[in-house]
């Protein structure tokens, strides 16, 4: 799912070796996150065994020693959320470290032709090691999400099956749909990642070509035309910047509303379960907070399949330019 292409393509390459150079933060981060979402996943169903005691079974007794559990809960959940957040900072922050100071070297390394020619302008060259290199870091950061993820999905499918096979199923309707809606969007969403990166590369070659020539062209009054050449490729990051968003709206936006439909027909479900007596109250309002921790984590898969797609363009950039030859 993260590597899906050859190691022998640059981009997936740099992208392992980046992972690499920041595995233990990397690892620290994920058993903060697993701490988390364990007690993030545990919190439903003690608030749903706090209301079938308090309502169902008449005990304030029971509801407090329930309610008193949930807020232990949340506090380790904090606890493993402020562990995660510090630790994904800290990979990020030295992936970068690492990336620009490779940038670097490799560009001090090689004569300005043989730059140019494998880059394009130095505006070009300013635009891989800026937004590029922040583009590969909010994957990095965003890597540990499919920790998450799947143990959310380890945790919740025998959850909800115990609860009602009927409610697993409702669940379960929701893969196929999500599962095309994955497979469509991401190649697009790189295609148009891939543009975006060149417009903004254009844009930065442009705006230097201009500051650098600017004076003497305003001496023969040919300035505007360079400024107008900007204009236009501003014009081309915002048309590029306006297309990429309307793919990642849509696809987005399917992602959220298909759980939520999920939880519409788990509460009809759910509803006639109660009526029958085969699940309690406490057991349906486990399985509604626990379809909304669905819907958080389809979106948290979307957002990280958006974050690779980008991250695979901005490092194939990186990449070439890691791989100019030594004169």
């Amino acid at each position: 799912m993260i590597f899906s292409r050859s190691p022998a393509d640059p981009s997936t390459r740099l992208l392992r070796r980046a992972l690499h150079r920041v595995r233990g933060a990397f690892l620290r981060s994920v058993g903060w996150a697993a701490l988390r979402q364990s007690a993030f996943l545990a919190m439903p169903w003690l608030l749903g065994r706090a209301v079938d005691a308090g309502v169902e079974s008449g005990s304030p007794a029971g509801a407090l020693l329930y309610g008193a559990a949930f807020l232990a809960a949340a506090c380790v959940e904090y606890a493993g959320m402020r562990g995660w957040q510090l630790w994904a900072t800290l990979a990020d922050n030295r992936a970068g470290t690492w990336l620009r100071s490779r940038l670097l070297k490799a560009i001090l390394a090689v004569d300005t032709d043989t730059l140019q020619r494998r880059t394009g302008t130095f505006g070009d060259l300013t635009t891989r090691a800026t937004r590029d290199v922040d583009t590969v870091l909010v994957w990095i950061h965003g890597l540990t999400t499919w920790v998450v993820i799947g143990l959310t999905a380890l945790v919740l499918v025998p959850a909800i099956g115990g609860l009602d096979p009927l409610l697993l199923l409702v669940a379960a309707a929701t893969v196929p749909v999500l599962l095309l809606l994955n497979r469509v969007f991401p190649p697009l969403f790189g295609r148009r990642a891939e543009q975006l990166a060149d417009a903004h590369g254009a844009r930065s070659a442009a705006a230097d070509e201009l500051l650098t020539a600017l004076l003497p062209l305003r001496g023969v009054g040919g300035d505007h035309l360079l400024v107008e050449r900007h204009h236009r490729h501003s014009a081309e990051v915002k048309r590029r910047t306006l297309r990429l968003a309307a793919v990642g709206s849509v696809w987005e936006a399917a992602a959220f509303t298909v759980p939520l439909l999920a939880v519409t027909a788990g509460l009809l479900v759910g509803g006639l379960a109660v009526a029958d007596g085969r699940i309690t109250v406490g057991a349906l309002t486990t399985f509604v907070l626990w379809m909304g921790t669905v819907s958080v984590a389809v979106n948290a898969l979307v957002a990280r399949l958006g974050d690779l797609a980008e991250a695979r363009v901005a490092a194939g950039r990186i990449a070439r330019v890691l791989d100019l030859p030594e004169p």
